[in-house]
């Protein structure tokens, strides 16, 4: 190799030299080797090149020469380095290098190292140096190598992480450990996590391991605080779904629950009244004030169509006669949803939830089998269904609603399959 053929190379747009081997070769063989200043050009050159994914048989071809690249001093050139490795696959020579960017400076090098190092096996002892580093950055990048089959091997370091002086280092210690119930601390640190946590992601797998723990009493006040003022809907709506075991015995969670049925996210207010569902003496008190929600027309129609299902599943006999008679209502009283058989938006929704609440409410809806009945032959799409689906809840068979007339919607009507 000359140094006219570098001159040339150095030339060429970034994408021809990305599809060229021999041009990637000939800038790794200069950063590599070539003197000042056709050295830097050549490493400059490279970061550009890399800036994309290289192709994998080229960086395959240059696997002997990149555990070099990762050993020079400058970080552009380790850089270069990691990005090629994690382009060519598998590079057990490159591990020692790799392990160590976990602990550099740049963040642009230790995010390259660490996903090169994805593409490496080795064993989970060879994280310990870095899950112990006194520098936060390489603790981090090291529990970011973390894969399901380490947690076993590396639960003494887990453990002993969940006192890290990093909030979010203690965060993602304790979402590994998962159900752990011996870990000293880690009950409080997933608490943390579920308040404080930096992304709604995590956010939300702490509270799915809190919930499978079973959510104790004195979190109680934490899932309210969250519930009634957290600015993310998904938390507001996994902290509604986790109360839903206490709403039956404290008072306060049933009032919350019932308050968020008028929460700004739909999504919010169903969770929130689904979680009403279970009988208790609390949920049982405020049944009155369920039975007003479920036909206050100020209040979202999905989570009218949810109060519709929890009071069915609270065996409220009561809730039969409102809900034929909020059937008997034309369509266009509704707000009209996508349906999922026709993929319209021709579905009255409410009126889908009432007829699943009616299935659900148990033999003492027998008296709405006629509705049902008529429902089913008069309407198409999501709500022929549920009709359908509720008449058999209640007890009548296949063969009678064929009988009747009744098909399911794909076999009456082709439009909606």
């Amino acid at each position: 190799m000359n140094e006219v053929d570098l001159s040339e190379v150095l030339g060429w747009e970034t994408e021809r030299i990305r599809r060229d081997a021999a041009a990637v070769a000939r800038l790794v063989h200069a950063a590599l080797e070539a003197p000042e200043p056709q050295q830097r050009a050549a490493i400059a050159r490279l970061a550009q090149v890399v800036a994309r994914k290289v192709p994998q048989s080229i960086c395959q071809g240059l696997s002997a020469r990149l555990p070099a690249l990762l050993d020079r001093p400058d970080a552009v050139s380790r850089y270069v380095g990691a990005r090629l490795v994690r382009n060519a696959g598998e590079v057990p020579a490159a591990l020692p290098a790799l392990l160590r960017g976990l602990g550099a400076e740049e963040a642009e090098v230790r995010e390259a190292c660490g996903e090169a190092l994805w593409n490496i096996r080795f064993e989970p002892g060879r994280l310990v140096p870095h899950l112990r580093s006194e520098r936060a950055w390489e603790r981090a990048a090291a529990l970011g190598q973390m894969k399901p089959f380490m947690q076993e091997a590396l639960r003494p370091e887990l453990r002993r992480m969940l006192a890290d002086p990093e909030d979010s280092l203690r965060h993602q210690a304790a979402l590994w450990l998962e159900y752990d119930m011996e870990a000293p601390g880690l009950w409080e640190v997933l608490l943390d996590a579920a308040r404080t946590g930096r992304s709604v992601l995590l956010r939300e797998h702490a509270l799915q391991r809190l919930l499978a723990w079973g959510l104790r009493e004195e979190a109680v006040s934490v899932m309210l605080e969250l519930l009634k003022t957290d600015p993310e809907e998904r938390i507001r709506e996994s902290a509604a779904r986790q109360l839903e075991a206490l709403a039956p015995i404290l008072p306060e969670v049933a009032r919350a629950l019932l308050e968020a049925l008028r929460d700004a996210s739909a999504k919010v207010g169903k969770e929130a009244a689904a979680s009403l569902a279970r009988r208790g003496v609390t949920t049982g008190a405020i049944v009155p004030r369920l039975f007003t929600a479920l036909e206050d027309t100020s209040l979202n129609e999905q989570v009218r169509g949810q109060v519709a299902i929890t009071l069915a599943r609270l065996k409220e006999r009561a809730v039969v006669p409102v809900l034929m008679r909020l059937l008997e209502l034309p369509d266009e009283a509704f707000e009209i949803g996508l349906d999922e058989f026709s993929g319209l938006m021709s579905s009255p929704l409410m009126k889908v939830d009432m007829a699943r609440a009616l299935g659900e409410a148990g033999p003492f809806a027998q008296e709405a089998v006629p509705m049902l009945l008529r429902c089913a032959r008069t309407s198409r799409g999501m709500l022929q269904w549920e009709a359908i689906q509720a008449m058999e809840r209640l007890g009548t068979t296949r063969e009678e609603l064929e009988a009747l007339g009744v098909k399911t919607p794909g076999e009456a009507d082709p439009e909606t399959r």
